[in-house]
């Protein structure tokens, strides 16, 4: 991560060590949520977001067939990645985006550190393996 920080956004270090933290406990909210999270920071020329991490569930299938570390998405191309940036809330309208035959829901939450938005994380649940709800 601090790799793709460095080049692609303005982040200073405490905002790195506060996503860092975040992703300290990232394989149990995966889990728990039976979808994989994607760690989006904003470019530091405003033109789109860098994929910086990335955790997929052990405890159901996975919505991405590949790794989407070090990819660049640009403004535009999803509508609730900017929302959640832009409004500074989370954002999950909207129909099932299809990743390779597989219908996926997108939640887009932001990652606010004193009173700014640093980040979004993506939670994206394959509908194919929704679990039905039990006592657990």
């Amino acid at each position: 991560m601090s790799e793709l920080v460095r080049s692609h956004t303005d982040l200073g270090p405490d905002d790195v060590a506060w996503l860092q933290l975040l992703q300290a406990d990232w394989q149990i909210i995966a889990d728990l949520s039976f979808a994989d999270l994607v760690l989006w920071l904003p470019d530091r020329e405003g033109s789109g977001f860098w994929a910086v991490g990335q955790m997929r569930p052990t405890t159901g299938p996975t919505s991405y067939v590949d790794d989407v570390v070090g990819t660049f998405v640009p403004r535009g191309r999803r509508p609730l990645l900017d929302a959640a940036y832009a409004e500074q809330r989370l954002v999950r309208e909207g129909d099932p985006e299809w990743r390779d035959d597989v219908p996926v829901r997108v939640e887009s939450i932001p990652v606010r550190r004193e009173g700014r938005v640093i980040a979004v994380v993506t939670r994206n649940t394959n509908l194919l393996g929704v679990r039905t709800p039990s006592r657990l």
